[in-house]
């Protein structure tokens, strides 16, 4: 289980160290590999452990794929995707085109932020703004929020 906030930075090789609590989670599912993906919605990149990434390609093969948006996904997000298993300090690599999709700069500040079964990696000041977005848009929504029984 991935949670919480950790503060990172890439280094000027655009390696990222990875949470410990997050290695921790990686070591338990028995796993190190992740996948880096384009987020679908935010100028983020989901980190996923590979049993979950293969459950996602397996949901997306299951779909009717003259969906265009199923093509779209896999256009975006799929042909994005990079598979990479952590270093022996506990780095991961960032790719230049997921860099660039999330504005991650070369020695960058990054919020690594637990997502339950996935991370995502944002740049900080985006990660701000998005964390107080939903903080405003969860205001006011206790009765939506009951009705999904959380």
């Amino acid at each position: 289980m991935f949670l919480g906030t950790h503060q990172a930075r890439t280094d000027a090789k655009s390696r990222l160290s990875v949470p410990a609590a997050f290695r921790r989670s990686l070591e338990g599912q028995g796993q190190q590999r992740v996948v880096l993906a384009p987020s679908l919605t935010n100028p983020a990149i989901h980190c996923f452990p590979l049993p979950v990434w293969h459950a996602r390609m397996q949901r997306l093969a299951s779909l009717a794929q003259s969906d265009p948006l199923v093509d779209h996904v896999k256009k975006f997000q799929v042909a994005m995707a990079s598979d990479c298993e952590p270093d022996s300090h506990g780095r991961i690599l960032i790719g230049a085109e997921l860099r660039e999709f999330a504005a991650l700069d070369v020695a960058a500040d990054v919020a690594v932020v637990g997502q339950g079964q996935t991370f995502d990696l944002w740049a900080a000041g985006a990660w701000q703004s998005a964390q107080a977005e939903a903080r405003a848009a969860l205001r006011g929504q206790a009765a939506r929020l009951a009705e999904l029984g959380l």
